[in-house]
């Protein structure tokens, strides 16, 4: 028993990553209703480009990965999204640009770095006991982060008048045109936040699982299935439901191989998914058949 909460309190902690990720994702969806696949090659970048400056100075790999992050994030929405998004009625294609650019973006990581996984060098991979429990140092170091960058995206969502424009526009973004909202400032305002959110998850990534063109890849899947299952446009239901995953693929090597971990959580996923297809969110607001409303 005790190695059972061993994995899932070490998956809870390793599940802060997934948060970064997942909140980046649900404000762009919410805010513009673009599925930001390219963001798996957006991690990668953020992975490769801090290995391999983090030996010469920390503070610098640090700046360097925020600014590659807001180039390759920003480059995207500018250049591809908002052209393309002007002559399309639908999102659709902006979705399969999204997903063209993931792929190409990989490709072009495959050509410039070496294939074989990098780790930079950190004293935080040594463990911590409290009590009978072993944890790695990195790992609650990327919870406690993630939970500062969910907290202070929530207060700036909250208590800011940028916060304020951009959940107007996820209300309603044609009223917002109407009406004379600055629509396009709440669109880059939610890349850069995403792209901003990304530096942390990609430090984190490269410590965890290595530097190498393809990491971001299964971290961005498991993000956008907590995306989608915690409910679109909730930030609070994404981070819960990426929180759970890290759990859920902690616990899942107790009694199967490692290699299980990734079908386990997406069988996961496609399970609860057929109980709720629009997310958990909406599983306390259902009512039972019959039942009127108050106001009613």
């Amino acid at each position: 028993m005790h190695e059972l909460v061993q994995l899932a309190v070490g998956g809870l902690f390793l599940g802060g990553i997934y948060v970064l990720i997942a909140i980046g994702m649900s404000t762009i969806l919410s805010v513009t209703g673009i599925l930001h696949i390219a963001h798996g090659a957006n991690l990668s970048l953020c992975a490769l480009t801090f290995s391999a400056l983090a030996s010469t100075n920390i503070l610098i790999a640090v700046l360097a990965t925020t600014a590659v992050s807001l180039a390759f994030t920003m480059a995207s929405y500018e250049f591809l999204y908002r052209p393309i998004g002007h002559r399309q009625t639908t999102l659709f294609p902006l979705f399969l640009v999204s997903f063209g650019l993931w792929i190409v973006g990989s490709s072009v990581l495959t050509l410039i770095f070496s294939a074989t996984a990098s780790h930079p060098r950190t004293s935080l991979n040594s463990t911590m006991d409290i009590g009978w429990l072993h944890l790695l140092k990195i790992n609650l170091l990327a919870f406690g982060v993630a939970i500062a960058c969910y907290a202070a995206t929530r207060l700036f969502l909250a208590k800011t008048m940028t916060g304020s424009l951009m959940r107007a526009v996820a209300c309603n973004r044609d009223m917002a045109d109407v009406w004379g909202t600055p629509r396009r400032r709440a669109e880059r305002v939610a890349f850069a936040m995403a792209a901003l959110l990304a530096v942390p998850a990609g430090i984190f990534v490269a410590y965890t699982l290595g530097a190498y063109p393809t990491v971001g890849d299964t971290p961005l899947l498991i993000a956008f299935s907590t995306v989608i299952l915690g409910g679109v446009g909730s930030i609070a239901g994404a981070a819960g439901a990426a929180l759970l995953f890290g759990v859920i693929q902690g616990v899942a090597v107790w009694k199967l191989p490692a290699t299980w971990q990734d079908g386990v959580v997406f069988g996961v996923f496609l399970l609860l998914i057929l109980v709720s297809p629009r997310g958990l969110a909406t599983l306390r607001t259902r009512r039972p058949a019959g039942t009127r409303s108050a106001s009613k």
